[in-house]
């Protein structure tokens, strides 16, 4: 198993421990704590509104309350790093769960799709691109596409040769549609008829 998947369990378990032990959660949010406990640069965890922009993909999309604070866990953990986290949580008396259910929204990259085009999607790509990751769960993305009654938002039909909205789920992306359809989409969206 590798190591992020490693510390993403514990971290349930190691956030119980800071609710109970106040001066370890600070310490967590202390980079030079981090950097001799665990040898990474970024603090363990960090309030939400203190992660600057640039460094908002070097914490995971997950959050958590801890003691009322909402905050991210780096992710930048390598796997020459196992050791250290495991003395971490042998020395303060950790247990990991053994599974965490969450729910993680939909990777941002694949709001960034060329499939059908730099003009037929570009829109629809720049706004999808502006939303936060941490904002725009799979429970969001379900409502988008119940706002259109589940049709494609290029040709206002509703699937079956593909067409229809991409299930977050699905291998397919916001946007695309089968190949080749592409010149037909843009011609009616320019049209006004899309």
């Amino acid at each position: 198993m590798k190591i992020g998947k490693i510390v993403q369990r514990a971290i349930p378990a190691i956030f119980d421990y800071c609710e109970k032990h106040p001066e370890e959660f600070t310490q967590l949010q202390d980079p030079d704590y981090s950097k001799k406990t665990f040898n990474v640069y970024f603090p363990f965890c960090r309030a939400m509104e203190r992660i600057e922009p640039k460094d908002t993909v070097r914490y995971w999309r997950q959050t958590y309350v801890v003691r009322g604070v909402t905050v991210r866990v780096t992710s930048q953990w390598a796997s020459n790093r196992l050791d250290l986290f495991t003395d971490y949580l042998r020395q303060k008396g950790i247990s990991p769960q053994e599974t965490v259910e969450y729910e993680t929204p939909p990777l941002r990259a694949s709001y960034k799709s060329f499939s059908i085009g730099k003009s037929g999607n570009g829109l629809v790509r720049y706004l999808l691109g502006q939303i936060k990751p941490e904002t725009f769960t799979k429970k969001d993305w379900l409502n988008v596409i119940e706002e259109f009654e589940g049709k494609c938002a290029y040709l206002r039909q509703i699937g079956g040769s593909g067409h229809g909205p991409c299930h977050p789920d699905q291998q397919a992306r916001p946007g695309r549609t089968p190949a080749g359809q592409s010149g037909p989409v843009l011609r009616r969206l320019q049209r006004g008829e899309g």
